[in-house]
């Protein structure tokens, strides 16, 4: 472990909890550390391709996605309903969390802690923290023509959850689907969007489950060809909390 990386990362305004502040050096000032949970064959694959999947809104875990707003009004859940199902045409999103010592994320978003966690330098200017609420946070009386998909109304959505969800430290990158760099494959009938690896969404760190199914070796080998830039290890469960950490025999 490397006690000395701890300063660098509470200097660039990183919680002193940080899981991988004794792993390795955060990134410079334009970008931010942060981590997308997969299962082990997803995570492969990424890797072996250079490139993450684009979620869709209609297809993430939360049901009320692009609904913050009071819709306590019939005419309100029509146009929202078709403001939903249009910007869900138009944008696709990636969801990442700013730390990975939570064990509800590895449950919920790899395995139950069999999957891998890709942590990324990503441009700080392409993330977008999500803003977690009690309540709905609009109504029909506070905003202008709710059909218009570029309005102050859909930004705010975009980005709003429950509190309920707090526990994901989310931030979001949204992409257009229609974008130059977005890859379309066809998987089962069903198109799939990928966003490419590059040098504002970065490969740093791979984090294996203690008892993943991938050879650590196997994936260090890969990612010493690819992005020699990166590091991967094995993470373990805390002995003095309810937390995951880096297992200190894997660590680099």
């Amino acid at each position: 472990m490397h006690d000395e990386f701890k300063g660098l990362w509470t200097k660039a305004r990183y919680p002193k909890w940080m899981a991988s502040a004794r792993v390795c050096k955060p990134p410079n000032a334009k970008f931010w550390r942060v981590y997308y949970f997969t299962t082990g064959e997803y995570a492969k694959s990424d890797i072996e391709h250079g490139q993450i999947k684009v979620s869709r809104f209609s297809d993430l875990n939360d049901p009320f996605e692009l609904a913050g707003m009071n819709l306590t009004v019939r005419g309100d859940r029509i146009s929202i309903k078709e403001m939903r199902d249009e910007y869900n045409e138009q944008r696709g999103l990636i969801c990442f969390t700013r730390n990975w010592r939570s064990p509800l994320l590895w449950s919920h978003y790899a395995e139950k802690h069999k999957g891998v966690c890709l942590g990324f330098n990503v441009r700080r200017t392409w993330l977008y923290k999500v803003e977690y609420a009690r309540d709905r946070v609009l109504r029909s009386d506070e905003i202008n023509a709710p059909d218009r998909l570029n309005s102050t109304i859909i930004k705010h959505l975009r980005k709003t959850k429950s509190a309920h969800w707090k526990y994901e430290q989310e931030m979001r990158l949204f992409i257009d689907l229609k974008g130059t760099r977005v890859i379309t494959r066809v998987i089962e009938d069903k198109d799939l969007y990928f966003f490419p690896f590059n040098t504002d969404l970065e490969l740093a760190e791979v984090i294996l489950w203690v008892k993943s199914e991938l050879q650590l070796s196997n994936i260090q080998t890969l990612i010493a060809r690819k992005y020699p830039t990166a590091i991967a290890f094995k993470a373990r469960l805390a002995f003095g909390s309810f937390s995951i950490l880096p297992d200190e025999r894997s660590v680099p």
